[in-house]
Parts: C-alpha cells; structure tokens; sequence
C-alpha cells in the first residue's frame, strides 16, 4: 500500500509495534483455530450424514477449507516472524476469513469476527500511537 512512497507510516523499521503486533496475533490464531473447528466439524457431519461416501462438492468444501485455515494461521505466524510484511499478511488474513465463512465454514461466526479484526490490525497502523511515522500529507 505505502510501497510506491517507498516507506511505510509504521515507523523506520516497517514493522507494527509490538502490542497491536501481539494483539493482531492472538486476534488471527483465534479466529484461525475457531473457523479450523467449525470447519472440521462440518466435515464430520457431511461424512456421517453421507455414511462414508461423499460428494464431489462435499470435498471441494472440505479442501477450500483447509486451504482457507492454512492460510489464516501461516500468515498469523509469519506476522510474528516477518513482522515487515504485515499489510500482505493482514490481508491474507480478511481474505481468508471471508471467504471460508461465505463457502464453508465461519468459525461459529466468531471466527468470522476475530479473524477480520486480526487482519485489519495488522493492515493498518495505528496512526495516534508515539513514535509512528506519519506519512506526507
């Protein structure tokens, strides 16, 4: 986003300061572990309610939503660990979020909640906090 202005208003390293850093974090793995088990819980109960056999549609669900998980927490941990990238990441992570709880599975629609408010802290920075550059106006 700030990439074509060459510096980003999260201060000279790039990076989210740690509070919002660790509260984006908890945010995403919690809504990354709800939206895991609703998910893994619909995929039972295709599973029994197909008594062993299921339905093209069925796994196509089941893997847009392991890839949707997958997504959510390798983006939560690399946002621990490459913590520059966090405007990629946190898009990731309200892109996953919405789309796994409109096909599959919304993590009991708190999943929904805490994955697209994980994502949008680590999107955008906190402009009022001390020591936060501020972009040119």
């Amino acid at each position: 986003m700030y990439a074509a202005r060459g510096r980003c208003p999260c201060g000279e390293r790039g990076d989210l300061p740690d509070g919002r850093r660790i509260t984006a974090l908890m945010f995403s793995l919690l809504g990354g572990v709800l939206i895991a088990f609703d998910g893994f819980l619909a995929a039972m109960l295709r599973s029994y309610r197909a008594a062993g056999s299921l339905s093209p549609g069925d796994l196509q669900a089941t893997l847009i939503w392991y890839t949707c998980t997958i997504g959510i927490l390798a983006s939560a941990f690399l946002l621990w660990k490459v913590p520059k990238w966090h405007e990629s990441l946190g898009v990731i992570i309200i892109l996953s979020s919405v789309f796994s709880s409109y096909l599959v599975a919304s993590g009991f629609v708190f999943g929904l909640f805490f994955g697209v408010v994980g994502g949008a802290l680590a999107t955008f920075p906190d402009r009022s906090a001390p020591g936060v550059d501020r972009p040119p106006e």
